[in-house]
């Protein structure tokens, strides 16, 4: 649930610590309840079996932040116990919290970049080829080619080579 400006001018946001991969499941509980949440996304590419897929990440994995309202400040008992939601990350029994500057500057980043993805290879990265005629051999990553191609160099008999192969014949070493 995205805070109004108001809101974001007078209160702080607490850092919850949530279970493992349920950082989405946390947030639309916490969201049912009342209370106003940011988890900052990105768009991942992911290798899925021999499927590259386009998913939607957290930012901060097993994290999210809620505004520290009056809603949420007179509620902190139902935080703990949400679905997903392992525990407030505390210093002594202070809750700790981001100042909400930097959560809009995050909401802004994310807002702007919605549409960029950040892919499974990156350029210059040690690929090995998992099948075909050149299995088991070590090559460098160097760019895309296409939504499920990839162009990689490859170092052959003292000399360099540029391949084109399925980006689902590779895996990051």
């Amino acid at each position: 649930m995205m805070s109004t400006k108001k809101d974001e001018e007078n209160f702080v946001w607490w850092v919850v610590k949530t279970k493992p991969q349920q950082e989405f499941k946390a947030e639309k509980h916490l969201n049912q309840q009342g209370f106003i949440t940011f988890c900052p996304i990105f768009n991942k590419e992911l290798k899925l079996g021999n499927q590259f897929t386009v998913k939607l990440q957290p930012l901060f994995k097993g994290y999210l932040f809620i505004l520290a309202n009056d809603f949420a400040q007179k509620n902190v008992n139902l935080i703990r116990s949400t679905r997903g939601i392992n525990s407030m990350l505390k210093i002594n029994e202070t809750p700790l919290f981001v100042l909400p500057e930097i959560i809009h500057h995050l909401q802004l980043n994310q807002t702007q970049n919605q549409s960029l993805i950040t892919p499974h290879f990156t350029a210059g990265s040690s690929v090995k080829i998992i099948s075909g005629i050149y299995k088991g051999i070590e090559a460098i990553y160097q760019m895309d080619n296409g939504a499920d191609r990839a162009i990689i160099l490859l170092s052959l008999i003292q000399k360099q080579t540029e391949l084109n192969l399925r980006k689902q014949d590779l895996q990051k070493t």
